[in-house]
């Protein structure tokens, strides 16, 4: 799919693709806003209540046996049949959640947030997300890095959860150097156009 989106300042007198932003010449633009908002979420990541939540949720992993990859994925899809149910909304509305809604209200450019504990399971989000367990996505195994956490940028893509055109940032958060949770950041590409980058 290609996805066209009209360049800033040109009132859509020129377009500018996929590929321009990815290899074209707003490239290097892009990886600065990028890494702009990387930044932000950096200093999101260190907050106690995001932390916490995740140093909770993996505690209660390590005195659990673990689950077979097949024994979450039936917990994902009996999740995303149970939207409404307190349980999953709790992932709407806990204390790491609040604190990605008031990032996200004062960085509107992130579309969506959500924050996995080293399962891969979602503890907390800003928006209903179309699953719930993401250890078995490519983006998630390559921003675990296998324990070590290592960030990344997706390609830009239209997210269906967001119903945008997205940029994501894959991200491991650290509580002391130490890798308690995987995060994925949506910044919508309208936002590149109207940011002061440009």
């Amino acid at each position: 799919m290609l996805v066209i989106l009209t360049a800033c300042g040109n009132q859509g007198k020129d377009t500018l693709s996929k590929s321009d932003l990815e290899t074209g010449e707003y490239a290097d633009e892009l990886k600065s806003h990028l890494d702009v908002r990387q930044a932000q979420l950096n200093e999101l990541f260190a907050d106690s209540r995001i932390t916490q939540t995740l140093m909770n949720a993996n505690k209660r992993l390590a005195e659990e046996t673990p689950l077979p990859e097949a024994r979450y994925q039936a917990i994902d899809q009996n999740m995303q049949k149970m939207r409404d149910t307190y349980n999953v909304q709790l992932l709407l509305y806990n204390a790491c959640a609040v604190r990605l809604k008031q990032f996200q209200a004062e960085h509107p450019a992130f579309i969506e947030i959500f924050v996995t504990d080293l399962s891969g399971m979602n503890v907390c989000q800003t928006n209903m997300t179309t699953d719930f367990y993401q250890a078995d996505e490519k983006w998630w195994q390559v921003a675990y890095h296998n324990g070590l956490g290592k960030v990344c940028y997706g390609e830009i893509e239209y997210d269906d959860s967001a119903s945008e055109v997205v940029a994501p940032i894959y991200m491991p958060i650290y509580e002391h150097k130490k890798l308690v949770g995987i995060a994925k950041a949506l910044v919508a590409i309208e936002d590149i156009k109207l940011s002061e980058f440009n």
